[in-house]
């Protein structure tokens, strides 16, 4: 079953701002089985993935997977129509398995068993969407366990990589690798909360 997704824009001003209150009422019946769940995009530049994930966790929320390509490209719209930034990254839900740290693209670490989804709710690995063959590479000394979400308008040209709306790259879970990369800076993080019965 595909979930319908509803995404809650939030502005913050203050980027150090601590409170990150959301109403998820918009979100009844986003997941299968109804309910008031539904996904929040949170503004906050510079972030970082564990800052996010407590973050989520103060909406009694949890930083979302993404289920399929149908809400990868309503979130990667949602998030350049938006946000103040109209390219950037945000943190999902999803980290590196135990059983692939460290490692490169093998066999047994491929594209869709090296990460999973941390939410609890999202299924299979249809939305996953990486950048391209080579990814998820674990390119940086083996230490790149979490994924950032990238939006943009259309596909954008960064140090001779194109990159796509809703490409997927695998890197380390700290924000600060992106401050010369000012097209791909963390802008955000997805919170999810699944549907109640």
């Amino acid at each position: 079953m595909i979930r319908k997704v509803t995404v809650v824009l939030l502005y913050l001003v203050v980027v150090n701002a601590v409170d990150f209150g959301s109403d998820f009422s918009s979100c009844e019946d986003s997941y299968e089985g109804g309910g008031s769940g539904g996904n929040g995009v949170f503004a906050r530049t510079n972030i970082e993935y564990t800052d996010a994930a407590s973050a989520c966790s103060n909406v009694d929320a949890v930083l979302s997977g993404i289920q399929n390509s149908e809400e990868k490209d309503y979130l990667a719209r949602s998030a350049s129509s938006n946000l103040a930034s109209s390219t950037g990254s945000l943190w999902i839900g999803a980290k590196r398995t135990a059983a692939c740290a460290r490692s490169k693209l093998t066999a047994t670490c491929s594209k869709t068993t090296s990460f999973y989804w941390t939410d609890g709710v999202t299924t299979g690995t249809a939305g996953f969407s990486w950048l391209d063959g080579s990814q998820p590479d674990n390119a940086l000394g083996g230490n790149q366990d979490c994924l950032s979400f990238f939006f943009a308008p259309s596909k954008t040209v960064i140090a001779r990589v194109n990159w796509f709306p809703g490409a997927m790259d695998d890197v380390n879970c700290d924000a600060s690798q992106f401050n010369s990369i000012l097209q791909r800076r963390i802008q955000g993080y997805v919170c999810g909360k699944a549907a109640t019965s």
